[in-house]
């Protein structure tokens, strides 16, 4: 061997891991996961360790992570977690994970296999870093040029509208857990907080879709009431909030609806917007109020349960 090839080698050496490199990270992952989770060796379930409210998005990755070491245990026979463990582990409808499934999925965290989905192993060392900060964390979602574009003219659109800015009140979540007598931990299984945005990330009970529509109603306009200190909601954030809940049947007869219910809910209109379509608003009334409260407080007896 001549010399270049000898410093060819001697360079291309910086690229090997040796076995104890290996057990090291091992290690290193190990200890940050211990404070985070831990597998029940009986049945490979992954339990969370509550030190902090994790999101739905951080309660996902923990699961996955917990699978992931669970198979190298051989604990589990594989590191994929289907969407009905996720369901019963995260304690949500399976329409609530699509969301942050998919922003993993599109920032190359996670994999979808036939039988579910797992994390990719190069992606383990990061995610238990990210998951080992104080403050909750949330991906962000990836935008093609297209969409930006679009959510930028509606961003736009939203603030002519003079749209309420919204920031989540601590003072208002402890006095609506006062009125429900419940920890903070339940009320994280019913509603996922942002600090300027909240959504239903449970499933919504009614005999018919008129039922659910006034159901999930009632829900936001409590919890915006008491945790945002907003009075009302408007008719395309409803919408929206409804459409993401796949209450979608029946969606055009919501305004309709709810007017059915004054006693429950007031319809506001703002004005004309484009088109000559009316620009209305909701606000929850006293009695409304009280029957949101007695909804969540249905909804934290079944999770106790």
């Amino acid at each position: 061997m001549n010399d270049i090839d000898a410093k060819k080698k001697e360079i291309l050496k910086g690229l090997v891991k040796s076995d104890q490199d290996n057990i090291s990270r091992l290690r290193d992952q190990v200890e940050k996961s211990k404070e985070l989770f831990w597998i029940e060796e009986s049945t490979g379930k992954i339990i969370p360790i509550r030190k902090r409210h994790f999101n739905l998005q951080e309660n996902i990755l923990i699961q996955l992570i917990g699978k992931y070491f669970a198979m190298q245990l051989e604990i589990a026979k594989n590191n994929v977690v289907s969407i009905e463990d996720l369901t019963n582990a995260c304690r949500v409808s399976s329409r609530a994970l699509s969301r942050p499934i998919g922003v993993l999925l599109k920032n190359h965290i996670i994999e979808k296999k036939k039988e579910g989905y797992v994390i990719k192993p190069y992606q383990v060392d990061e995610a238990i870093d990210i998951l080992s900060e104080e403050k909750p964390f949330k991906i962000p979602e990836i935008q093609t040029i297209k969409s930006k574009r679009k959510k930028q003219k509606i961003a736009i659109s939203k603030q002519k509208k003079e749209k309420p800015f919204k920031k989540l009140n601590k003072e208002g979540v402890k006095k609506l857990l006062d009125k429900l007598g419940v920890d903070e931990e339940i009320l994280h299984y019913i509603f996922d907080f942002d600090e300027n945005e909240v959504r239903i990330i449970t499933g919504i009970e009614g005999k018919n879709e008129r039922e659910k529509q006034l159901n999930a109603t009632l829900l936001y306009l409590t919890v915006y009431k008491y945790c945002f200190d907003l009075k009302e909601i408007s008719s395309s954030d409803l919408r929206e909030k409804i459409e993401e809940l796949g209450i979608k049947k029946s969606l055009v007869n919501l305004s309709t609806n709810l007017k059915k219910c004054p006693n429950f809910i007031s319809h506001k209109r703002r004005g004309r917007g484009r088109g000559g379509s009316t620009d209305t608003s909701y606000k929850i009334t006293i009695p409304g109020e009280l029957k949101g409260i007695k909804l969540i407080s249905k909804i934290c007896k079944s999770i106790n349960n």
